[in-house]
């Protein structure tokens, strides 16, 4: 890539964050003067301990009440020899010190992805073998350390370790300590028991708890069977995961998924702050401006909460319906449906562990492309970043996606406005390519991907919705970020010094983005490509809001006006958090009965682990008025930790090469249960490979008159639990059944 600076003083009176003469290092540093000006680090010793202890009391209140000490404990090595190959190789690429953590940083998303991919390859050809996997990661780092102990990053020349001054460490903590304690109350109220119910708000009721069921399936093998649809490999990009699957296999299963998913949701999110501040602290010069970029971040960074509330106002004042338990059918509807929670960092941080790694290992893609750029870059350097975008693939994929079309473009521009140096520089591009290949065709022939299912739930459509309201969103979703970013943009803009630099970099970032946004479609989720920009167009609009920030001169009305608009955004903050941990919100929460949860942990200890247990498809039924939920959910695959012939029709179709064979089976196994003929029931379980029946108050609720006859044939289905009106039939293999319905020849169980 193209030295992302300009090459002279600017010119126009916008100073793009960290602006400098280009022979000068890309990655904007603070000046020399700054340096010189290092606190003594007594200054904020006080400060930096109070902070640090804070800080490890919020984790522990979170770990303690998400897992037991033991679980801590092995999730606590667990996490340091997933990070140690990371160490290795950050010892001679991304270097760091005491005073300067960054690379500390960097190094540990990696070795999280490098470590993963490693056990996902090992579980493929050897079988799951946590102990095998744990030898390699430690044994491995250590030779690696031992023979690069004297080798030097070709990083340290950038002479981009600028040491962090005390009160950085401080405010580090800070924004750690916000991000940390935003956590508590959601993950304390997680399955929360109020009554017969265990109960899940907001996201955790549908996301939280099936990728806690992915974790799970990985750890009885690599590629995970598919817990929707028994018989298939599961498609999905499940590197995030292997760290919760590996733990959950070394503590035996006695170790809760969803405690672990905590622990690895809290891990990720910290590391990603770590990250993001950073990131952006080598990017922004002036201080105040990085802290607000990082207020925004974490603190400022929606106007939803303005939107909930006037929802409120206008729902009372207008009489408009609320809550719509239906698809709305017009805008009051609408209006009143739309989410009440921000697609913002936190969304991330609580539910989607694959979403903060993404987020981690395009930040140091990102950095190390511009640190490097690509007519000084070696091919050492060439082929790790091509790795770390194969790694990005298995984390999260259209992140990657993204990443490869803004690397690609990047690189082709600089080849092009360089005379000089262009095929070195065009050789060092497809080094890249080939190293993000290497990565992609273990990924491809393992299972994680398929070109089958890609080409049906990846499509290329306008998403008319967003052309038509799309800045209203960008500023409902990305609050203060997006006015700041838009204003910094224009301002870079205008700025003939830094044209062809930094600015225009993360110009065709945001650009990317918001095509994504606009054009990439999923058939099964209209809003796939929103919540999916959602990973990555913050980081642009940060970085122009940083270069707002920088210009914004003191006390002026524009200064002010900033101030105001900041503030208007932190209800954001509290309204999130509100809806992420109330599980009293009957229509906001997914909800489980007592007697289905014990059925289920019955199901595990008493099972085999690759039995095919059949419930009803989805739980709770939203039809049913006994029952209630905000999300429809499968009850076997996640509570009982086994897989199901039909599950969740739209995780199947999503993770499935044939979507119309996954509804086919979906109305089967619905018929199996519906019908009263016998023989046709029989059929159906046979050909979905059925092991044990499912029949709880949900189906005897649905299916009145099918639900009988799994009790009434005693011959062909054996009641192995009856407990508090819900019955397990295990299924007694026929060999035939004649037209009156009477089993005939050898029964065996």
């Amino acid at each position: 890539m193209r030295h992302l600076h300009g090459s002279g003083k600017p010119r126009g009176k916008c100073v793009s964050p960290g602006q400098r003469n280009r022979n000068i290092n890309p990655i904007m540093m603070k000046s020399k003067q700054e340096q010189e000006k290092h606190t003594r680090p007594g200054d904020f010793r006080p400060i930096i301990i109070s902070l640090a202890a804070v800080l490890i009391g919020i984790v522990l209140v979170i770990a303690f009440h998400a897992v037991p000490f033991r679980g801590l404990i092995l999730f606590l090595l667990a996490f340091v020899a997933f990070v140690l190959p990371g160490l290795a190789l950050g010892k001679v690429l991304l270097p760091f010190s005491s005073k300067n953590p960054t690379g500390f940083f960097f190094s540990c998303a990696v070795g999280l992805a490098l470590s993963s991919l490693i056990g996902v390859v090992l579980a493929y050809c050897f079988g799951w073998r946590p102990l095998l996997l744990l030898i390699i990661l430690v044994a491995a780092s250590i030779i690696a350390l031992v023979i690069q102990r004297k080798r030097r990053s070709p990083l340290h020349a950038n002479g981009n370790l600028s040491p962090w001054q005390s009160r950085e460490f401080a405010a580090l903590l800070v924004f750690l300590i916000i991000a940390a304690s935003f956590l508590i109350l959601p993950f304390r109220n997680v399955g929360a028991k109020i009554g017969d119910e265990y109960r899940y708000a907001w996201l955790f009721g549908h996301d939280f708890i099936n990728r806690g069921a992915l974790s799970t399936s990985i750890s009885h093998g690599v590629p995970p069977a598919h817990m929707y649809f028994s018989g298939a490999a599961l498609r999905y990009y499940y590197l995030a995961y292997i760290l919760p699957a590996f733990v959950y296999s070394v503590s035996k299963e006695t170790v809760p998924i969803f405690g672990l998913m905590q622990m690895t949701c809290l891990a990720y999110s910290l590391l990603l702050v770590c990250i993001i501040f950073s990131f952006f602290r080598s990017l922004v010069r002036k201080t105040a401006a990085f802290i607000s970029v990082m207020a925004l971040a974490l603190i400022a960074y929606s106007y939803m909460g303005l939107f909930v509330f006037g929802r409120c106002i206008l729902q009372k004042v207008l009489s408009l319906p609320y809550p719509v338990t239906h698809p709305p059918v017009n805008w009051k509807e609408t209006l009143m449906s739309f989410t009440p929670f921000s697609h913002t960092f936190y969304r991330f941080f609580l539910v989607e562990p694959q979403a903060v790694l993404g987020i981690c290992l395009m930040l140091v893609i990102i950095h190390l492309t511009i640190s490097k750029p690509l007519r000084t870059r070696s091919i050492f350097v060439s082929s790790l970043l091509g790795i770390l975008i194969g790694l990005e693939l298995g984390a999260e994929a259209m992140t990657a996606a993204v990443l490869v079309a803004w690397f690609s473009i990047v690189g082709l521009l600089d080849i092009v406005k360089l005379k000089g140096r262009r095929g070195p520089m065009f050789a060092s591009m497809v080094v890249s390519g080939a190293g993000a290949v290497a990565i992609f065709l273990p990924l491809l022939a393992i299972g994680m991907f398929s070109t089958k299912s890609g080409s049906t739930n990846i499509q290329f459509a306008l998403h008319k919705v967003f052309l038509l309201g799309g800045p209203l969103y960008l500023l409902l979703d990305y609050g203060p970020m997006s006015i700041f970013g838009i204003l910094g943009l224009v301002a870079c803009a205008r700025s003939k010094g830094d044209r062809d630099g930094l600015s225009g970099g993360f110009g065709i970032l945001l650009w990317v983005s918001l095509f994504m946004i606009l054009f990439v479609r999923n058939p099964v989720e209209a809003d796939f490509g929103l919540l999916k920009g959602a990973r990555i167009l913050p980081i642009p609009l940060l970085l122009f809001s940083g270069c707002f920030f920088e210009n914004l001169r003191r006390r002026t009305s524009l200064a002010a006006f900033a101030w105001m608009i900041a503030i208007a955004a932190i209800p954001t903050l509290f309204t999130d958090l509100r809806t992420a941990s109330n599980v009293r919100d009957p229509y906001h929460t997914t909800y489980v009965r007592k007697a289905d949860y014990e059925a289920c942990r019955w199901i595990k200890r008493n099972t085999p682990t690759d039995a095919i247990i059949q419930s009803n498809p989805n739980y709770p039924a939203a039809d049913v008025r006994a029952f209630k939920g905000n999300y429809n959910f499968s009850l076997i695959s996640i509570f009982a930790e086994r897989p199901m012939a039909a599950g969740d029709w739209k995780l199947t179709q999503l993770q499935h090469d044939f979507p119309h064979k996954a509804r086919a089976r979906y109305n089967d196994i619905i018929r199996m249960f519906q019908t009263a003929d016998l023989q046709e029931a029989v059929r159906i379980i046979r050909d979905c490979d059925v092991d044990y029946i499912y029949i709880g108050q949900l189906e005897k609720r649905l299916y009145p008159e099918g639900a009988k006859k799994f009790h009434n044939h005693s011959r062909l289905f054996r009641n192995v639990y009856s407990r508090n009106g819900v019955n397990v039939y295990q299924v007694v293999r026929p060999q035939g059944i004649d037209p009156g319905g009477t089993p005939v020849g050898q029964i065996s169980p």
